[in-house]
């Protein structure tokens, strides 16, 4: 099983406008709502793909009770920890013609001592049925930054390997936890060692950088360019097929439920970032409510290009 924790869930809204234009009215032409967060999104494509997963996150107020009208349609199972908070929304505008997309997130609710405290036992009381643990997002106010270590070091106790997808000092200090594999985007690899990440070469350096400090395997997303990733002893680059661009929520969450699938099955590492690949691409080409399509990103597989760096 694939187990996953979002600690910082969200109602996703996406909205459409013709073109956003600062001080003035901007009309929206589409919409869509949805219960979010990166480790249910990863959680969706697991299921889309036919994996078995199970979802955790700490939900409250009234949006807390919108996130779980939506996500239990999509019938995800889950243990989802009632919070005195309320969970927040994120805002995406989307502007078909220009191609661009805006992000308003939200902080999130402060989690107590004690609902931080229920969250991390619901994922140890079910880690002895889990093959891969994925830590995804941001951590809410006030949750201190190294709670993903934490969890990290509960997991390798059980032997069960982790994924960590985060940002910044949580980022940092999970590295030295030492998960499986971390897979930040190259503006979350940027901000935490600096540098810049304009060529393939550089980018597997950086993901070189990060085994070092901690991880087994480092995999670098980069957008339409695909990803790369780097071991302590290969180097491989997946370029991703060329597809129309309707959606960009969620295709690194894709990438890393669909690379944590491939490893649950047995598939080489090389073969689970051409998983990965293959779904962020299929979900960057697909509308926002359908998320990553399974058959999409099976006709997608061949198309992606793995070279050696």
């Amino acid at each position: 099983m694939i187990l996953t924790l979002t600690l910082n869930p969200c109602i996703d809204l996406e909205v459409e406008v013709r073109r956003l234009v600062r001080d003035d009215i901007n009309r929206i032409v589409a919409r869509h709502r949805e219960a979010a967060g990166k480790g249910i999104n990863v959680s969706r494509v697991v299921q889309a793909l036919g994996g078995r997963t199970l979802a955790i996150a700490p939900i409250g107020g009234h949006m807390g009770m919108d996130f779980l009208n939506r996500f239990t349609k999509t019938r995800i199972r889950a243990k989802l920890v009632p919070i005195a908070g309320e969970t927040r929304v994120n805002i995406n505008i989307h502007e078909p013609h220009g191609r661009a997309h805006t992000r308003l997130n939200a902080p999130g609710p402060r989690l107590t001592a004690r609902e931080l405290h229920q969250v991390i036992d619901a994922v140890d009381r079910n880690l002895p049925r889990t093959a891969v643990l994925v830590l995804s997002g941001s951590l809410p106010p006030g949750v201190p930054a190294d709670t993903y270590a934490e969890i990290i070091r509960l997991a390798n106790r059980r032997g069960v390997r982790v994924i960590l997808d985060t940002d910044g000092e949580p980022l940092r200090l999970g590295l030295r936890a030492r998960p499986f594999m971390v897979k930040p985007n190259v503006h979350e690899t940027r901000r935490l060692l600096g540098g810049r990440l304009e060529t393939t070469e550089a980018v597997a350096r950086a993901a070189q950088r990060l085994v070092k400090m901690g991880a087994e395997v480092a995999v670098i997303s980069r957008g339409p360019l695909g990803a790369v990733m780097t071991t302590a002893k290969e180097r491989w680059s997946a370029r991703s097929p060329s597809v129309p661009r309707r959606n960009n929520v969620g295709p690194g969450d894709c990438l890393t439920g669909a690379f944590a699938l491939a490893l649950v099955r047995g598939l080489e590492l090389p073969e689970a970032l051409r998983w990965g690949v293959a779904a962020g691409a299929a979900c960057v080409a697909s509308s926002p409510e359908n998320g990553c399509g399974a058959r999409l990103m099976r006709r997608l597989l061949p198309r992606v290009k793995l070279r050696k760096v």
